[in-house]
């Protein structure tokens, strides 16, 4: 379910302009410029009772989400390239407002691609994730199902690590030849919405 599948009824019009938008270690993301404009953005759905938006802000090869409150405030995102490899949403770079930090949100939007949308998460092979979103993805592999409602997979050379060194993939400041996939484990179909108004409320599961 990639973000022009959901805006295919309600279409959205953006510039297509070549961005330049590397992310190198742990910069200062408050300063990165994003948008959920309703000129190229839409509700897509709910998770944990909380609202996640889709955005084409960057153009069509980046597939944007994130979670607003109430007054359209951005608490967090996370945006994929999702021409890269066909078939996945190559993770890029997460972002939470720092009063939002511990809450979960970056795990909810995972959650929602992988559950409602049933979208593979990749990250790739010596891709330059930060140290912080290393920390945090060795922390979900921890996770039960609870909270983690997504299978983790470890690939060297396409073969799959039954047992992975996880304390070595996600060590700060280095490079590997590992990609790691995220799906779906449970099998169901979930309704992608399940909050607001007249929509019965999302269970809260964390």
């Amino acid at each position: 379910m990639k973000l022009k599948d959901l805006f295919e009824n309600n279409p959205v019009s953006f510039l297509d302009e070549i961005v330049d938008n590397t992310f190198i270690g742990d910069q200062p993301l408050q300063t990165q410029d994003i948008s959920f404009d309703v000129a190229y953005s839409r509700p897509i759905g709910t998770f944990n009772n909380l609202e996640i938006w889709g955005s084409k802000y960057f153009g069509k090869s980046k597939d944007l989400y994130g979670i607003l409150d109430k007054k359209r405030n951005v608490l967090a995102w996370v945006v994929f390239d999702v021409m890269k490899h066909p078939g996945y949403s190559t993770f890029e770079r997460a972002w939470v407002l720092p009063k939002e930090r511990g809450k979960n949100h970056t795990l909810t939007i995972f959650n929602f691609l992988t559950s409602k949308g049933k979208e593979k998460i990749l990250i790739d092979v010596d891709a330059l994730t930060s140290d912080s979103s290393r920390k945090m993805l060795k922390k979900w592999f921890s996770l039960s199902s609870q909270f983690r409602h997504f299978s983790i997979s470890f690939f060297k050379n396409s073969k799959k690590i039954e047992q992975p060194d996880v304390d070595l993939i996600f060590k700060s400041g280095t490079q590997n030849n590992i990609h790691i996939v995220m799906e779906d484990c449970f099998n169901r179909t979930v309704p992608r919405y399940g909050a607001g108004k007249r929509i019965l409320n999302d269970v809260f599961l964390y």
